[in-house]
This record gives C-alpha cells, sequence and structure tokens, in this order.
C-alpha cells in the first residue's frame, strides 16, 4: 500500500525588512544553497529567480510569477532511518510583509514513528542572515537569555501580544541551593534550534524570573527551574485558561518519561508542530505552491487562447500570396497587351521589340 502524506508542520512567519532592503532574495539563494548542498544543479535561469526543474537526484522543481518564488521537493526514504518528506518553501516576492513560508508533509515507515523530523537548515539559515519576525517579534536561533529589566518588560509584551502567533517557550533557571548556577532542566540552545520557525525560546534567569513574577503574579509566571508553554492569544484576566499554558516542573522535565530531557524537547517540538498547523480565520499568508503553479499555467493558456491560431494565420497567409500572384499575373497580361498596341502604332513588329524582364514571386513579368 503506498504510504498516506500527513502534514507535519507549517512555518509561517515573516523575513526582516529592517536589515536588509531585499530579504526575500536572500532567503531565496539561502534555499538554493540548501538545495546544491544536497547536490541538486541550479541551473543559470534558476540562480536569478527563474523557475525550472531538476530530477537527478529527487524530484525539484521551482517556479516564479514575479510576484511569489516557489520550491518544491521530495526527500525519499533513507534506509528507513528518515522517512519520505515533501518540503514546500513559498516567498512573496513584491509584498510589503516579506512573508515566508514553509510546509513539510512526510509518510513514516512503520518503524520510524518515534522519531521526529527535523525542521531543514535553511530555516535556521534564513533566520540567522536574514532574519524572522513573527508580528514584531524576533525568531532568535539561540534561546536568548532573559536578565535585565528591560528584557523581562519585553518578554511580558511578547507574551500578552495579542498579534502574535508562534508559542513561546520560556526556561526558567533553577534556584535550588545546590543547583549550579544558571542551571536548567534542558538545553535551551538544544530545544531553540528543533523550534526555530515554530516556537520563540526563551531563558529566563533567576533575577528575571523575580521581576516577571512581580509583573504578571504567579498563576502566569515560570521560575524555580520549570518550563512554560505560553500559547498564542493570551490575556491575564482569563485565568480559566491557565491549564492551556503549560507548565513542567525541573524534575518533570529532567526525567522525562524516565528516559531525560531530551524526550521532553521531543515532546515540545511535537506540541508546537501541532500547533503551526492549525488554521486561524486571520491568519495571513501566501498562496501554496500548487496554487502558485496553477496560476501561472493558467496565464500561460489565455496567452495562447488570445494569440491567433498557428494554423489559421498559415492559411490566412496562403491566401494572401495567392491573391497576390494572381494580381501580378493580371497586371503581367496587361502590360502585354500595351506592349503590342504600342507596337502597331508605332508600325513597328512587336516580336522583334525590346522586351524587359521583371521578377515577380510565383512569376516572371515580361515587359
Amino acid at each position: 500500500m503506498e504510504p498516506i502524506l500527513q502534514s507535519v508542520f507549517h512555518i509561517n512567519v515573516q523575513l526582516n525588512s529592517r536589515r536588509f532592503d531585499r530579504p526575500q532574495e536572500m532567503a531565496r539563494d539561502v534555499v538554493l544553497r540548501w538545495l546544491e548542498a544536497e547536490n541538486i544543479v541550479i541551473p543559470k535561469k534558476g540562480r536569478k529567480g527563474g523557475g525550472f526543474k531538476a530530477k537527478k537526484v529527487y524530484p525539484v522543481e521551482v517556479v516564479s510569477d514575479g510576484n511569489y518564488w516557489a520550491m518544491h521537493c521530495e526527500q525519499p526514504a533513507s534506509n528507513n532511518r528518515y522517512p519520505m518528506c515533501h518540503i514546500e518553501v513559498v516567498l512573496d516576492m513584491a509584498g510589503k510583509d516579506h512573508r515566508f513560508e514553509t510546509r513539510l508533509a512526510s509518510a513514516w515507515p512503520q518503524d520510524t514513528k518515534e522519531n521526529l523530523i527535523r525542521i531543514p537548515s535553511f530555516v535556521e539559515d534564513i533566520g540567522s542572515e536574514v532574519g524572522l519576525v513573527d508580528a514584531g517579534i524576533p525568531l532568535n536561533y539561540g534561546g536568548i537569555r532573559i536578565h535585565e529589566p528591560n528584557e523581562v518588560q519585553k518578554l511580558k509584551e511578547y507574551i500578552f501580544d495579542m498579534d502574535r502567533r508562534l508559542p513561546i517557550i520560556v526556561v526558567s533557571e533553577e534556584s535550588a541551593p545546590n543547583a549550579e548556577e544558571g542551571m536548567t532542566a534542558l538545553s535551551v540552545p538544544l530545544l531553540a534550534s528543533r523550534l526555530h520557525g515554530v516556537a520563540h525560546t526563551f531563558r529566563l534567569s533567576l533575577s528575571g524570573s523575580k521581576m516577571f513574577t512581580d509583573m504578571v503574579t504567579k498563576k502566569w509566571s515560570v521560575f524555580n527551574g520549570y518550563v512554560r508553554c505560553y500559547r498564542r492569544g493570551i490575556k491575564m484576566s482569563n485565568l480559566d485558561e491557565l491549564w492551556l499554558h503549560h507548565l513542567a516542573g525541573f524534575n518533570t522535565v529532567s526525567n522525562f518519561q524516565g528516559t531525560g530531557s531530551g524526550a521532553f524537547v521531543h515532546f515540545l517540538t511535537q506540541k508546537a508542530y501541532e500547533q503551526s498547523l492549525e488554521i486561524l480565520p486571520d491568519r495571513k499568508g501566501v498562496p501554496s505552491f500548487g496554487e502558485i503553479k496553477d496560476r501561472i499555467l493558467e496565464q500561460r493558456t489565455k496567452k495562447l487562447s488570445l494569440a491567433p491560431d498557428v494554423h489559421e494565420r498559415f492559411r490566412n497567409f496562403e491566401m494572401e500570396k495567392r491573391r497576390l500572384l494572381g494580381l501580378a499575373l493580371a497586371w503581367q497580361e496587361k502590360a502585354l497587351q500595351l506592349q503590342r498596341r504600342a507596337a502597331k502604332k508605332d508600325g513597328a513588329n512587336s516580336s522583334h521589340a525590346p522586351v524587359r524582364s521583371v521578377e515577380v514571386k510565383g512569376s516572371s513579368l515580361n515587359i
């Protein structure tokens, strides 16, 4: 039975346009470099932003209509260790939002269901080279440490920003007497790298936790080595929704499911992937690869329908050619008649009159 493709995650963010004039082109070049690293040959047209197809390593198709640049590839399963994946990238090349989307769908081989698909490395590369933004909130790819009062204030604003689309995961530092300074229940850099593009990741210092608690109260805060995931659309007044914003203690995280903090990183990543697939009525986005490709084909079909039929044009040409040839022959006959009349009038023998020849397409005109 053929494997069924299922959506894994959907990254829907903006490129940071404050750093560069044309962030879309830079992001496109990062994706092309990623394809080259996969041994995909990029033609000259593709390097200039045009569409192309490649099939030697695995199927890759790029389309561009001037407004959007889109890539779709089908990575095969590798020795039953990595599942078959369909990866799609769409860049808004003309809009002011500079939107960047990546979708990934996969068909899991039977023995790899417990493994986790990683976000393609080009997402993190775009984040580091160009910058990614979620409703004005920069995505960090290392897990920024929140310590100063102004940083804590920003964190509060980010969490309760109603325009935010991505979840925010805050990892607080352990405050136990025997804990090492800055100790956390899990590796924040590892978590941030796994979630780049689908969640924000922050590390909250001991002093930062105290300030944050003073600002939002204990009910909404996170401290003493706990880890908390803040979903989007939070209002401080909605205390009945506290349970939606998961809170896990240091011991729970560090020994999650009896295997360690790595399992909790896996758990958080899965939850972030699932949330990225939620469809919001006000969610801004770009057309999918298939939609853009359909538009291009529709435009080409429309142009062909507006142009005269090639066979009809050829028939019209042949008819015009015959008409002109008929006119030329008629003028030839008329010229001969005038020649004979002139010869009789002059008393000359028309058979000995000088003859001039003018070439006419398809005939010879004697004068």
